[in-house]
């Protein structure tokens, strides 16, 4: 007597491997580097977790005013959360879900102290800019800067270290834990860029000062970029004097 086989077909497939077709491969989890701008923590790091509080990734613990470098922290596309972790590894401040998207790099700024940690999380561009332009997004991360938590940033010709009179800053009233949107900018686009003709120069000189003042918190900071790419500069107190400086970060990696 002959015997029916049943085959039983997974409803499932494993995210990683794909269900087939011509897509699955060309599918990557998002990227995460973390940088570290927490007041008073030497070293940190960033714990991811979904919305039930299964734990997604770990990012390596960084030192103040450093990103991860390469290779980013890597997990399943989802809505999660990301935990400050001090030192020790103990968490300090959980922030607000986001969307992680597939085939997307961000950078998740942890700063602040005591009552004001934020996490603030940043979609990083990895396409080539417009020819005779650079993209620059600034992020205040320095919630010891100013009294009124607002900085104005200037863009100067390089080797600029006083801001001359008649200049007007690039982004006005950038308050702590946010970037700029048009709003306080111009030429902004959808990830908080400024995109900014660079007259065939590949230096500048990034000049911020306590909102409505021409008064350097800290030194001119000297930045070197390439034409048509995508950077971002980060403003974090240093727990030392000066008070704060600033990191400029590449995005496309």
């Amino acid at each position: 007597m002959k015997q029916k086989v049943k085959l039983i077909v997974p409803a499932l497939c494993l995210l990683a491997i794909g269900c087939g077709g011509n897509h699955s491969a060309s599918i990557t989890f998002p990227l995460v580097r973390m940088f570290n701008g927490v007041d008073g923590q030497p070293t940190a790091a960033v714990q991811f977790h979904d919305l039930t509080a299964n734990l997604l990734a770990t990012s390596p613990q960084e030192n103040l005013g450093v990103a991860n470098a390469p290779p980013d922290t890597s997990f399943v596309y989802s809505l999660g959360a990301a935990t400050i972790l001090d030192h020790t590894g103990a968490p300090l401040y959980e922030g607000a879900s986001v969307q992680y998207a597939q085939n997307a790099k961000y950078t998740v700024v942890a700063c602040g102290g005591s009552s004001s940690f934020q996490t603030i999380v940043l979609t990083d561009n990895q396409a080539a800019g417009t020819a005779g332009s650079v993209a620059l997004r600034f992020v205040n991360a320095a919630v010891l800067a100013t009294a009124s938590l607002s900085v104005d940033v200037y863009v100067l010709p390089t080797g600029t270290t006083t801001i001359p009179v008649g200049a007007t800053p690039v982004v006005s009233g950038l308050k702590y834990g946010t970037i700029p949107t048009t709003a306080n900018a111009a030429t902004i686009d959808a990830n908080g860029y400024l995109i900014m003709p660079d007259g065939g120069a590949t230096s500048f000189s990034v000049i911020i000062t306590a909102a409505g003042t021409q008064t350097p918190i800290f030194p001119a900071q000297a930045i070197t970029v390439a034409d048509a790419a995508y950077y971002t500069d980060v403003m974090w107190d240093t727990g030392i004097s000066p008070a704060q400086s600033a990191t400029l970060l590449a995005d496309k990696r």
